[in-house]
């Protein structure tokens, strides 16, 4: 349905995307994560074509919609967006907005009408309809947009941070809704977001942009399982870092690694040699808090901070050493300033080089979020 081929995109001298090819597939929900200026948002405006690429190809359902000379405007590429702030006509009730692009296309009035109805109804909005903006929550604008994009059936959804501006449990609530509005609609759709658990929860593939470039497209589990670099591991959640050096590399894909003085033998996907030097990065579900004296456990720490969460609590707590491991997770508190031990999962640690290297640093990629502009909103709010 959308492919990038080998799209590159510079504000002047600074590099926004270097080289990025990626496709989605039709009635998939493709999520793009990364942190503020890694390219999410100009890649997503050049799917919509509020952008126009600098070098590459980009494709909508085998069409040819950007070379990089001669793009095709956003009102004809059949898309929908979502946005963040909603973009709402303030002086239309929620059954208007949703017909408006129905309207735009020449639908009868009466159609227009009886679909938007239908839309919100599915959206849960059915006796909201004569509501405007103004009268509705965060969340139930949120549901209009979502509806306004569906009702005219494009070819490609789009969103942009949809749920940035709600409270975090209406988030998780939209989080549901949405993903299951658009499988249901058979809609293919690209997302784009900063958090790895919104990420996680509605994507059927993923892709990670760090400072401009793709470094990993895969399912949320295979980039849990394997992520391609130390910043993949960091942005899909870390307890802690601890360094170390590797003493062996055996023969079926695991290191030992000396930690402190103890030995980990843990699973990498790409061996550094013996002697070099690494860093040991730990899932929070790695972690386990024992009593001190415990003979199986690996190192001692101090409790520093331990939050209730409901189904338990989670840790923060300090080696010997001073590193820390945090988000460690135990269904009853160990109180702060006592001390315990801590045993780790070795197929919950992940080795990566020590230095900048392993990230694969791209210098003077511009913050594109910082350069958003209302000329997006006026191009696809239909």
């Amino acid at each position: 349905m959308l492919e990038f081929r080998q799209v590159s995109k510079l504000y002047g001298q600074q590099v926004a995307l270097a080289d990025v090819s990626l496709s989605v597939e039709r009635e998939r929900f493709v999520v793009l994560l990364g942190p503020s200026g890694s390219g999410k948002t100009s890649l997503l405006r050049c799917a919509a074509g509020t952008e126009h690429i600098s070098e590459g190809a980009v494709y909508l359902d085998g069409e040819l919609v950007d070379d990089g000379r001669r793009p095709v405007p956003p009102e004809r590429r059949q898309l929908a967006m979502v946005f963040q702030d909603y973009a709402l006509w303030p002086h239309m009730r929620a059954r208007e907005n949703v017909a408006y692009p129905l309207r735009r296309r020449r639908v009868s009035s009466s159609v227009a009408d009886r679909r938007a109805r239908e839309m919100l109804a599915r959206v849960g909005l059915g006796a909201l309809t004569e509501r405007y903006p103004s009268e509705l929550s965060g969340g139930e604008q949120q549901r209009v947009a979502l509806a306004r994009a569906l009702v005219a059936r494009p070819r490609l959804l789009l969103f942009d941070e949809p749920l940035s501006n709600l409270d975090p449990s209406l988030r998780d609530r939209m989080r549901v809704e949405i993903g299951t509005l658009v499988r249901d609609a058979r809609a293919t759709a690209l997302y784009i977001t900063h958090d790895q658990t919104e990420a996680f929860g509605l994507a059927d593939q993923v892709g990670v942009l760090d400072k401009g470039r793709l470094v990993q497209f895969g399912t949320p589990e295979a980039i849990y399982a394997t992520p391609a670099t130390a910043f993949v591991a960091r942005l899909t959640g870390l307890s802690g870092e601890l360094p170390g050096d590797v003493a062996r590399v055996g023969a079926d894909g695991v290191v030992t690694v000396r930690v402190f003085g103890r030995e980990l033998a843990v699973p990498t996907r790409d061996a550094p040699s013996p002697g070099s030097s690494v860093m040991v990065m730990v899932r929070p579900s790695a972690v386990e808090l024992l009593p001190p004296t415990r003979p199986d456990c690996l190192f001692r720490a101090e409790v520093l901070d331990a939050a209730f969460c409901g189904r338990g609590y989670e840790h923060v707590v300090q080696l010997v050493n001073g590193h820390q491991l945090s988000s460690v997770f135990a269904e009853h508190r160990w109180e702060r300033g006592s001390h315990v031990g801590v045993r780790l999962a070795e197929r919950g640690c992940l080795v990566f080089a020590r230095g900048p290297a392993a990230d694969g640093v791209i210098q003077g990629v511009a913050d594109t979020d910082s350069l958003k502009t209302g000329r997006l909103k006026r191009a696809l709010a239909d």
